[in-house]
């Protein structure tokens, strides 16, 4: 295959990229990184169910998830930069067969230990694909337009976490085995987004593997500080709505509907995402007084995409802040 010139002196500064637009390969990663998300809060609904069958209190549901953010983080701040270095592909395949793996053991649990190695292994799981499939989105944009690109990958978070606790509660509520099914259908749909994503072209220019510490350029440490400080609040306040708010739903409407606890969840979202959505149409770098819209297109935790584009990168490195996204946090 013969390269361009650009393409050419790409390669040569060990820079990725992407065999040609990729349609099929671009929504094919927006869906697994919804699945993935989806994956994370499909238990949601089921913390009430676990308390009363194994025993344990608000403190150790905090806990729980607790070890899924510790595990998450440096999970994804490792696996960025291999990422980088041998292929979004190589990293993301593997990812995907480890949130299968998380899922299984939360299937099989018989006990409150149980969840705390499942919810350690999806939050590894997910760090390490994170990178990878935000990364993959911007470079298979069909049209070659990373803003898009970067849009899609922020719904689709958004899309996977209010879906992750409707599917697990509608499934809980009205099939059989309510702690079983819901990771049974979700391990279907992560062996359909592993093929997928095993079938498309892998990025083919590798950069030698250098983990890096989290840092932001000078020229945009003030807007930084800004937009990161809204983004922690906003999803702080979205994890007290999604840890508390299912139980009150019960509490106050007096039911045990499953079903009802996931649909809360995904109003929020739903919401967030019709948000986002109108957001991205908004200039990338307006901040309104009022501190309701984010600094980036995304509308992620990252200022990546628009300081790339002033500096000239063509796709953004699955190490960068771009994929340091406050979604994956989320996961309960």
């Amino acid at each position: 295959m013969t390269l361009s010139p650009s393409e050419s002196v790409s390669v040569a500064r060990g820079e990725h990229r992407f065999s040609g637009r990729d349609p099929f390969g671009f929504w094919a990663a927006g869906a697994t990184y919804l699945v993935l998300l989806a994956g994370t809060n499909v238990p949601t609904p089921l913390y009430r169910t676990y308390q009363v069958s194994f025993g344990f209190g608000d403190a150790t549901l905090t806990a729980v998830f607790a070890v899924y953010v510790a595990a998450l983080i440096p999970s994804l701040l490792v696996a960025g930069p291999l990422a980088d270095a041998i292929g979004r592909r190589t990293v993301l395949v593997p990812a995907i067969a480890l949130a299968a793996a998380g899922a299984a053991l939360l299937a099989a649990a018989q006990g409150t230990a149980w969840l705390y190695v499942g919810r350690l292994v999806q939050g590894l799981a997910l760090g390490a694909a994170s990178g990878a499939v935000t990364a993959l989105l911007v470079e298979r944009e069909p049209r070659g337009d990373r803003r898009r690109g970067a849009t899609v990958a922020a719904l689709a978070a958004v899309a996977g976490v209010g879906f992750g606790p409707l599917l697990g509660g509608v499934v809980a509520q009205y099939l059989p085995e309510p702690t079983v099914l819901p990771y049974l259908v979700e391990i279907a749909l992560l062996l359909a987004a592993l093929i997928a994503t095993a079938t498309t072209p892998d990025t083919r220019a590798t950069t030698p593997y250098r983990p890096r510490r989290p840092s932001v350029p000078a020229e945009i440490r003030a807007v930084f500080v800004t937009s990161g400080a809204t983004s922690f609040v906003t999803w702080a306040i979205t994890a007290i709505f999604l840890t508390l708010v299912p139980t009150y739903a019960a509490t106050f409407t007096h039911s045990a509907n499953l079903a009802l606890d996931g649909a809360v969840v995904a109003i929020l979202f739903a919401c967030s995402g019709a948000t986002q959505r109108a957001a991205s149409k908004r200039a990338p770098w307006h901040v309104n007084d009022s501190g309701y819209w984010r600094s980036s297109p995304d509308s992620g935790s990252s200022l990546a995409p628009a300081s790339q584009a002033r500096s000239g990168y063509s796709s953004p490195p699955a190490s960068s802040p771009v994929s340091a996204r406050a979604s994956p946090s989320s996961g309960r």
